[in-house]
């Protein structure tokens, strides 16, 4: 059983909604705004204590959004029901909503790693994909580079495609840039976006330190990383010690 009573927040925004509803007298102006811009400053302290509620009660629920959008969305819920819920029925209808964003196709790029295919399906919704390598690209931008047919294959292999990840970056005329980047993968993902971009960094992360214990990086080569941040390093220095 729930330990919060929405019966509060319920008449706070049923008052809100009336006046979000309601016309403008003769000769008022009044500006069309959404529904939580009519909550009062201690109305919304109620909109908080349900969205902690949510956090500890329903966390499944409370990581699938961003807290200021889950508020929000308290809101526009309560709005729209007569009668008011339980925390639990509350929490059910902000699933249905999470559920209902998806699927998504992500691409997380990966650095320091060489691939020895165009593309790899590794399993039903996860596709190894080869990056651009070279630097012909840049100079024939439509219709030269890399030809490998890659794009086709992942299409088959997803019914989808996001653009194909470059090893080379150049900003306007300027100097050419080596990111080391050297694939990417490509997942697919269930829920809200806000989910489902760390959901794909977390897989990226596991199948490249599963791929690193496998087969290890030899001497000199630096282990497998996500290829957000660029530039990637590429040449390992070292540390240098000695007993004194």
């Amino acid at each position: 059983m729930s330990s919060i009573d929405l019966a509060p927040l319920k008449d706070a925004v049923d008052r809100a909604y009336a006046e979000y509803r309601r016309p403008p007298t003769e000769g008022e102006t009044k500006e069309i705004l959404p529904l939580p811009m009519y909550m009062a400053e201690e109305e919304w302290e109620l909109v908080w204590e349900t969205v902690r509620a949510l956090r500890r009660e329903c966390p499944s629920v409370f990581i699938q959004f961003h807290e200021t959008t889950l508020a929000n969305l308290i809101i526009d819920q309560l709005g729209e029901v007569d009668s008011t819920p339980t925390l639990e029925k509350l929490a059910d209808r902000l699933r249905e909503i999470a559920e209902s964003e998806g699927p998504w196709l992500v691409s997380t790029p990966l650095s320091n790693i060489l691939v020895p295919e165009p593309a790899i399906q590794l399993a039903d919704e996860v596709v190894l994909w080869r990056a651009l390598l070279g630097t012909d690209w840049m100079d024939e931008r439509f219709g030269g580079g890399e030809e490998d047919n890659s794009e086709s294959m992942v299409h088959d292999f997803l019914g989808d495609r996001l653009p194909r990840v470059t090893r080379w970056l150049q900003f306007s005329q300027r100097e050419r840039i080596d990111t080391g980047v050297g694939a990417q993968l490509l997942t697919v993902e269930e829920g809200t976006g806000v989910l489902a971009l760390p959901r794909a960094r977390a897989k990226a992360q596991y199948a490249l330190a599963v791929s690193a214990i496998l087969e290890p990086p030899k001497k000199w080569k630096l282990l497998p990383d996500l290829g957000i941040w660029t530039q990637q390093p590429h040449i390992q220095l070292g540390q240098r010690f000695k007993r004194r």
